[in-house]
């Protein structure tokens, strides 16, 4: 399923910041950390429910068509799916 087909979501945080939450498997979770963040201002990346391994990735709205392509590009690596 291509990203035209389920496209991602995110949600404003305010008038700069908007925020997607993933679902990914705990045994990913440091792995999608540092790959995001190893991409100078594209995301910052935070636990939101350890318990469920949810992680929100907050950047601003100019950032957004980019971190939608490194999602999608990430998929099959990191195995996410979106969540609320």
């Amino acid at each position: 399923m291509s990203g035209a087909d389920n496209p991602i979501k995110s949600e404003s945080l305010d008038d700069l910041t908007e925020v997607i939450y993933l679902q990914i498997p705990p045994e990913k979770v440091v792995i999608a950390q540092g790959l995001i963040e190893s991409y100078e201002g594209l995301s910052v990346v935070r636990t939101s429910n350890p318990e469920l391994s949810i992680i929100s990735l907050i950047f601003t709205k100019d950032m957004r068509q980019t971190v939608i392509e490194f999602l999608n590009g990430s998929k099959d690596l990191l195995n996410w799916q979106q969540t609320n």
